[in-house]
């Protein structure tokens, strides 16, 4: 399929890179995920029937955030469907100057909910990149619709639809990759605390200017 390799290596770099900001926020002070919106909003409902406003606060200004960043995306990828336009690299180019702020905003207020909706607002932004390929749609910093689609695919495989079997490459690598990128979150947030961000950006920065060269080089800059 045209531009497969492509999808399974995009999936795999940002699968991993969500689980990794995901593990982040996760062990803050806060334990808030970043990227788990379902989780944000079950937790707001529980915090607001014990009356723990400021819970209820923490999570939902996190989710406004990661909807505020899929919404900058939005504005700018201007198409559904695949392709290796410049904007992909442009995006994750400003992931990591946003990340590099959230970094400086923790050193100037340290354990603060600004370094959560940093990571919250960037892991919008990457989960917005993904596009709809072949019908199936891709998200990067959830998996809830990735397992969901991978039972699909498995009950249509049972009954004999050997055509998706390119599906399970992508959601297998998708679930794994997000499993990988937080066990090292974890282990980089305890051995760096929440500088271990700058990974992060030095990935985003990397895979940005990676694409923009190898666009400008094979593609037309549109």
């Amino acid at each position: 399929m045209e531009n497969f390799n492509w999808i399974l290596f995009g999936c795999m770099i940002l699968c991993f890179n969500a689980g990794y900001i995901n593990a982040l926020t996760l062990n803050t002070v806060y334990q808030i995920s970043s990227a788990h919106m379902t989780g944000l909003i079950g937790k707001s409902s529980d915090s607001l029937y014990e009356k723990n406003y400021s819970n209820v606060g923490n999570n939902l200004s996190t989710y406004c955030f990661f909807l505020f960043g899929a919404f900058t995306s939005g504005l700018v990828i201007n198409y559904e469907v695949f392709d290796l336009g410049w904007k992909y690299g442009k995006m994750l180019i400003i992931i990591s100057i946003i990340q590099t702020i959230g970094i400086y905003l923790e050193y100037f207020f340290p354990d603060s909910l600004y370094f959560i909706w940093i990571c919250s607002l960037s892991c919008g932004m990457q989960n917005a990149l993904t596009s709809k390929y072949s019908s199936n749609i891709i998200r990067t910093t959830h998996l809830t619709g990735t397992t969901t689609d991978l039972g699909i695919t498995l009950a249509h495989l049972v009954k004999g639809r050997k055509d998706e079997s390119w599906k399970l490459s992508i959601q297998i690598i998708s679930i794994a990759s997000f499993f990988g990128g937080g066990i090292l979150g974890s282990f980089a947030f305890h051995q760096w605390n929440h500088y271990a961000l700058f990974m992060n950006v030095v990935f985003s920065l990397s895979c940005g200017l990676i694409h923009i060269y190898y666009q400008c080089i094979h593609l037309p800059l549109i």
